[in-house]
């Protein structure tokens, strides 16, 4: 049986929640995104809330503790016996640790890394001209259909422009992306569970190369 255990990682405006829903619906395998965490996790009435709440308004990684117990709180709620795409964890080496761990303990299979690669160029101009959903947190583009509706086609909330989405922000997130991602990209090329996409190109040919790339490794 093929492993269908995922990490789908990328800058942000890279089309990494887009990819994985893409793959999602190809191999019928559940998404666990950090973006869902972190929205549940600040709809809490409580300390955990309180924090979550704080960090994403000034654009802060959540503490390594504080993903490894949001995280295995929802994979436990799962049916992981299809296999599991993580979408945007883990992303520093504090997050490869605790999420080693919690892969072990649920006896989760060793997963492949699928990198979107684009510049911080492209990155910044995606990020400038996006809007997210106030309810679900999907980030909307736009060039997507339902961007000038001002209304989310997933769950209906009302699109708006991210606190931090401003240009200063935006180049401090992706100054401090890069510099940490970079070693779990690395740690996962020497692994030789790397697979590295070009993320420029469009959404549909991003896409294409995706499948390309893993029927060629036996996987779809």
């Amino acid at each position: 049986m093929a492993n269908k255990t995922f990490i789908i990682l990328g800058p942000q405006g890279s089309g990494k929640g887009t990819q994985a829903r893409f793959l999602s619906e190809k191999i019928n395998t559940p998404i666990i995104s950090m973006g869902e965490v972190s929205r549940k996790a600040r709809e809490r009435n409580d300390e955990i809330g309180a924090m979550a709440r704080e960090y994403y308004d000034k654009g802060i990684l959540f503490p390594a503790d504080l993903i490894a117990k949001l995280l295995e709180a929802e994979l436990i709620k799962m049916d992981l016996s299809k296999g599991i795409i993580f979408e945007g964890v883990p992303r520093n080496m504090q997050q490869v640790e605790i999420f080693n761990k919690i892969v072990v303990k649920l006896n989760i299979l060793e997963p492949l890394l699928i990198y979107l690669n684009i510049s911080k160029e492209t990155s910044s101009k995606r990020i400038k001209g996006r809007k997210v959903c106030s309810i679900c947190s999907m980030p909307v583009m736009p060039n997507d259909e339902n961007y000038q509706s001002g209304v989310c086609k997933k769950c209906g909330g009302k699109l708006i422009t991210r606190p931090d989405d401003q240009p200063e922000a935006i180049r401090k997130r992706l100054d401090s992306y890069y510099q940490e991602t970079k070693p779990v990209i690395e740690l996962y090329r020497q692994s030789g569970k790397l697979i590295e996409i070009d993320g420029e190109p469009s959404i549909d040919a991003v896409s294409r190369e995706v499948n390309k790339k893993l029927v060629q490794l036996g996987v779809l």
